[in-house]
């Protein structure tokens, strides 16, 4: 709701804009697919990461909702190049016994992170606003 008061847009343009980083993960989890192969993993990773961090800091500078949606669409980009390129790392290095409880653990902890980051973000909105 902060948003669509933001940037005094409809609730449906503002859902839209928010989820737009699911098309940039769609795009960037077939190009890794394709052409991961010869990206090195662990720099793939730190790299996407970095990258992550333009988008994510001047998201909180636009006032335009086209600009958020387009920097949403970078950072889902980055997030699914990093996620995928960690899963691949990961189920190199272990062992077929050990990759199945890594990357169960991944995934548990990307799930609690962006459950317990959404809830902080939405503590300190209402609290700060």
């Amino acid at each position: 709701p902060s948003l669509v008061v933001k940037f005094g847009v409809s609730r449906a343009t503002m859902g839209f804009a928010v989820n737009a980083s699911t098309f940039g993960m769609a795009v960037a989890g077939i190009a890794v697919a394709l052409f991961g192969r010869g990206i090195d993993r662990r720099n793939g990773i730190w790299i996407s990461l970095v990258i992550l961090a333009i988008p994510t800091t001047l998201l909180s500078q636009t006032d335009s909702i086209v600009v958020f949606a387009l920097l949403r669409i970078a950072q889902g980009l980055c997030m699914s190049t990093a996620f995928t390129l960690t899963m691949a790392y990961l189920a190199e290095h272990f062992s077929a016994r050990q990759t199945t409880s890594a990357l169960a653990a991944y995934v548990t902890g990307n799930v609690a992170s962006n459950f317990f980051g959404r809830l902080m973000s939405a503590a300190v909105a209402d609290t700060f606003g």
